[in-house]
Parts: structure tokens; sequence; C-alpha cells
């Protein structure tokens, strides 16, 4: 079984390499994902910040890249994941979320697939002390060889235009993101497509509304 790169050089390195399986982690709002511009947001947030490149290359592990199915995913985690399936406006996702231990430290991994490939993911670190807020951040500046900047003001993009971003707020996130994924192109034509239908339903229904006046 493997973990990403990420987790394995990073989490490891400070807390140990040791794995072991524990009660349910707290869950994560997947339901949020039903709405198909919380994909813009994590889109439009990694394009917002000031890019940092990377000449590593940005992926979970050599075993699963992006566009990775679930089933490989699947095979190559350590826990049972539980799955969440949506389909908006005909744009198929389908997320597995990972609970993992290491050391007694609680880790949330989301896999999120379009047309059973990867094309993003996040760590989630629903307990994450201070401490391991700045160490995360150190060891990814280390192990992705950017410069020692605040990384939650900076994007991390590498020469396949992934993108990596830190989320500090009330669970330490890190995202991962495919951002050439042709979800993307998807998801914008879907969007522009409900917007637009959004405008002509006003319409209709406000004609009759304009012509009684």
């Amino acid at each position: 079984m493997m973990l990403s790169n990420f987790f394995t050089k990073t989490v490891s390195s400070i807390f140990g390499s040791t794995l072991t399986k524990g009660d349910p982690i707290k869950p994560t709002k997947l339901e949020e994902y039903a709405i198909l511009k919380s994909y813009q947001n994590i889109y439009e947030r990694n394009k917002l910040k000031r890019p940092l490149s990377s000449l590593m290359k940005i992926e979970h592990s050599s075993a699963i890249p992006f566009g990775a199915s679930p089933k490989t995913v699947s095979e190559q985690m350590t826990s049972i994941p539980k799955m969440a399936l949506f389909n908006t406006q005909g744009v198929n996702r389908k997320i597995l979320l990972f609970d993992e231990i290491v050391n007694n430290q609680a880790v949330q991994i989301e896999m999120h697939f379009h047309k059973n490939k990867l094309f993003f993911f996040k760590l989630m670190f629903h307990e994450a002390s201070p401490n391991l807020r700045i160490n995360m951040m150190k060891s990814l500046i280390s192990t992705y060889q950017v410069k020692d900047v605040d990384l939650t003001l900076y994007s991390i993009f590498d020469n396949f235009n992934n993108c990596i971003q830190i989320r500090d707020l009330a669970t330490f996130e890190v995202h991962f993101t495919a951002m050439d994924s042709p979800f993307f192109n998807t998801l914008v034509k879907a969007i522009t497509k409900s917007d637009n239908q959004l405008i002509a339903d006003y319409h209709l229904t406000s004609a009759p509304v304009i012509n009684s006046i």
C-alpha cells in the first residue's frame, strides 16, 4: 500500500511513518461539491494567488498520477473509502474519502474523479496545531524546492500546470489540482449554460409582467 509523496515525505517526517487504523475521523461536508461552482472556486483561487514555479512534479505518487482511476487509487491507499456520487447538469463526479491515522494524527484525503479520472485531491487536518501548520509549509517548500515564503499567499505550479494550494483555516488543508484536466473545460461549459438558462428563464417569467404594466 502507498500514500502520496507529499504524505510520506512531509507528514511522516513530522510524525513518523507508522500507519494505524482508528475510529472514523470527523466527517467532511461532501455535499458542498453538489454545486459545480465549488470547483470553479477551487480553480479560481489557484489562479488568484501569486504563482511559484517548481521543477518537481506535483502528483499523489508515481502509482497514483492525475488521471488515475478510482480502482487504482483504492488499491494503493491504506483505508477503505467512503464514496459520494454527483451528477449536476450532466457533469458526473465521484469522490472517495479516505481516513488515515499517522502516529495519532488524523488526516482525511478526498479524491475527486470525473469520468473515472483523478483531477483533484486534498489533505485535511482537522486538529492541526500551529506547529504542525508551520512544519507542513516548511516541508512543502523543501519538497518542491521553492523559495521560502508564506505559502498561504502563493500557489505552487509544476511544468504540467498541476497546482498545490494551502488553505489555512479552522481545518488545515492542502489542495492538489490538475489545472489542465478536461473536467474544468466541461465545468465552464456547464456553468455558462446554466447561467444563460437562468437569464432566459428570467426573461420568460418577467415578460408577461412587463407587458401587463
